[in-house]
């Protein structure tokens, strides 16, 4: 299942979840032998010793502290192992932490931001870095045109991945991973100048983000028994770019078009400050929430797929068009 990471924290839950699993890949001293390097490539040898003192000492420089201790204890681990397995995320962890405690050079931070980019997933790459970009363009930590250099290499690296894929074979993942980014890229571009009051310039790459009618959230992959690919079933949404459009329109003067997106709001699960924004723009719109009902959305065409059911019987999706059914995806672990 393939999973959006909204927030800089998504970074931390991921380290902790890799540094967990690591000594899985370590192999400690026995019989006097000497202990093996975790199989990666270009990685200097780590003994479990010093394996678990690295550990034990980027744990307690992610603790609560302030932003200027934090940047201090990470400098210092940094120093101390340059040869640490998660030496590149620690160069966004400590753009994160420097850009907090106020004092930090804002080409630093997007130069850091750029070297993000073709990390893997979840050790900063596309989504975590146009996050930053926005947040930090909009909170005004980061000049526009710096932000807007970190996104508009994002969508550049989602074309190269895209020209990549055409010369070599890829991940089943690596085209959705290469929609999602120049998706995210285009949206977050259309929220900063919304957020700086530019409406009007806002419009046109929000509708560009439109047109990809891609949705953004847990989609799930369609694989034979064979293994191969057989394409997505969309289970996300539209949320933050209806939500956009929505304050684009209304502030341009066209209420239609706004109520239009309102109405595809899935407001389940927001926090209270989202909720108040929409209810500002849904007044601003004429536009009133259905009473007892929290959000609609249009339907979306499943792609067509089979499967054997408990039988060994083949099921068609497209036998059941037109009627009401629950599908159930699970797996063992």
């Amino acid at each position: 299942m393939i999973t959006r990471l909204r927030t800089p924290w998504s970074i931390l839950v991921i380290v902790a979840l890799a540094l967990a699993m690591l000594p899985l890949l370590l192999v400690a001293e026995e019989n006097g032998e000497a202990p093996r390097a975790a199989p990666s490539a270009g990685t200097a040898k780590f003994s479990l010793d010093r394996w678990r003192a690295a550990r034990e000492e980027f744990q307690d420089a992610l603790r609560d502290t302030s932003p200027a201790e934090k940047v201090e204890k990470l400098e210092a681990f940094q120093a101390k192992y340059p040869d640490y397995e998660y030496a590149s995320s620690m160069k966004l962890l400590m753009a994160e932490a420097r850009v907090e405690s106020g004092h930090y050079d804002p080409e630093d931070v997007t130069q850091t931001l750029l070297e993000g980019l073709p990390m893997g997933q979840g050790w900063g790459g596309c989504d975590n870095v146009v996050y930053w970009a926005k947040s930090y363009a909009v909170n005004d930590k980061l000049p526009v045109e710096n932000a807007w250099r970190v996104l508009e290499a994002a969508k550049a690296w989602g074309a190269g991945q895209a020209a990549k894929k055409q010369a070599e074979t890829q991940p089943p993942w690596s085209e959705y991973s290469r929609r999602r980014c120049e998706y995210n890229a285009t949206l977050a571009e259309g929220e900063i100048l919304l957020a700086k009051g530019n409406a009007a310039g806002a419009l046109p790459l929000l509708r560009h983000a439109e047109s990809s009618a891609f949705l953004a959230g847990n989609d799930l992959l369609l694989m034979d028994e064979k293994g191969a690919t057989r394409g997505l079933l969309p289970t996300g949404d539209s949320a933050d770019l209806d939500l956009a459009l929505a304050k684009a329109y209304t502030r341009t003067g066209n209420a239609r078009e706004a109520r239009e997106h309102l109405t595809r709001l899935n407001l389940y699960g927001w926090d209270a400050e989202r909720k108040k924004d929409v209810q500002a723009i849904s007044m601003k719109a004429g536009w009133n929430q259905p009473a007892g009902r929290e959000w609609t959305t249009e339907p979306v065409q499943a792609t067509p797929f089979e499967f054997k059911d408990l039988a060994g019987k083949k099921v068609k999706y497209s036998d059941y068009r037109g009627k009401v059914i629950l599908l159930n995806f699970w797996e063992t672990t």
